[in-house]
């Protein structure tokens, strides 16, 4: 099967390989590329598309896709990996109601 549209490429590379219990997960880095752009995302895209063997995710801890974190201005990780209810009350926090 063929598959055209690089983000599905991708998440049916992540998928089959937490299927098969894999370690790794091969990403072509100009599909990466070409999703972001036809996608028009706005916010910041940081990957050395070496997927897990990322020196950026085994220094900060990366175990989950998506991993998030909540910078401050002067450039400190305030919050890491909040999702649903934990991301709004941090959120508002932050930024009041």
């Amino acid at each position: 099967m063929h598959i055209t549209d690089p983000v599905a490429d991708m998440l049916t590379r992540i998928r089959n390989a937490l299927i098969a219990r894999h370690d790794t997960v091969t990403l072509p880095a100009s599909n990466m590329k070409k999703a972001i752009a036809d996608m028009q995302l706005d916010w910041v895209h940081l990957s050395d598309l070496k997927g897990w063997q990322s020196e950026a995710g085994q220094v900060y801890g990366i175990r989950s896709i998506p991993a998030s974190y909540l910078v401050d201005p002067t450039g400190k990780i305030i919050a890491a990996d909040l999702r649903g209810e934990q991301l709004e009350a941090k959120l508002k926090e932050i930024y009041g109601e």
